[in-house]
């Protein structure tokens, strides 16, 4: 990046609000009676889910002459097992269901936070520049605050990381680099910033002692645990509708994309060089 669009990417970073667990209004029993004392409550269910429309679509109606609110709104409540980023809000969301195993141990070692949810809140961070979210600034607003040049130098390493993943193929169905480039594109950049923080932390902290019972040190488990996020298997007519309707390329292939594009994970299993996990040919974004 040039230094004003290198500026301009860490102001935007800074103005993310992460939102995590859940939003604390859902413990105002004031507020809750408030909002939902037009939404009728019916004796079958079908009915509940009419009467659920109707006061959804109302709101959102209602809403569209007011400020919008950034801080407030959440995409996901918070017994989603999903985290999410929003590029008109410029948030990060990361409800209270995901912090649980293999996303999350409270107990466990750090080298296996940091693989999982670590690389996870970097792959929503890095969702803020990739091919959608470089377009909108850190207020949620429609801008251009690029350098042509680095523009166009960021289109060309996207350009690499598609054809790599055109590549894949899974029951001699290819996976549509394109569709999936944006999930791609965070999926490698979030694992490399949850390495770094990883390395950062061991060399503030101190190294843990190893997981009893494996033959693995902790940098080794830390790509383990970044991998069993995405562990799958696949009947054949599932893994086609998915590689038709998903912006994620399947599992398998979300590990070996960002292992084979990081020369960390090389080092630390040794990867021979032009092996499956260790190719000539590596992409990356950021």
């Amino acid at each position: 990046m040039d230094p004003v669009t290198k500026a301009n990417a860490e102001k935007k970073l800074n103005e993310i609000i992460d939102k995590v667990s859940y939003p604390s209004f859902i413990m105002n029993t004031t507020f809750l009676n408030e909002f939902y004392k037009e939404m009728l409550v019916e004796k079958d269910w079908f009915s509940n889910l009419l009467s659920w429309r109707r006061f959804t679509i109302k709101n959102m109606v209602m809403s569209l002459n007011k400020p919008f609110d950034r801080t407030n709104s959440w995409i996901n409540p918070p017994v989603t097992v999903e985290s999410d980023y929003s590029p008109v809000r410029n948030d990060i969301i990361f409800p209270i269901a995901l912090f649980h195993l293999p996303i999350y141990s409270n107990d466990g070692p750090s080298a296996l936070n940091f693989g999982a949810i670590g690389s996870l809140i970097g792959h929503e961070i890095t969702h803020a520049f990739d091919v959608q979210g470089r377009q909108y600034d850190g207020q949620g607003e429609l801008r251009d605050w690029w350098d042509p040049i680095t523009a166009d130098m960021f289109k060309e390493t996207t350009v690499c990381m598609k054809d790599q993943y055109d590549h894949f193929k899974v029951h001699n169905m290819a996976v549509n680099g394109e569709q999936t480039l944006e999930e791609n594109i965070a999926d490698n950049g979030g694992l490399r910033a949850a390495h770094v923080a990883f390395e950062l932390w061991m060399k503030e902290q101190g190294e843990e002692l190893p997981l009893a019972g494996l033959q693995l040190d902790n940098r080794q488990i830390f790509y383990i645990s970044f991998a069993q996020l995405y562990c799958s298997k696949w009947k054949e007519s599932g893994i086609t509708d998915f590689l038709v309707r998903d912006p994620h390329s399947p599992g398998p292939f979300r590990i070996e994309g960002a292992l084979s594009n990081n020369l960390a994970f090389q080092d630390v299993f040794k990867c021979p060089y032009t092996s499956r996990y260790n190719p000539s040919l590596k992409c990356q974004v950021w």
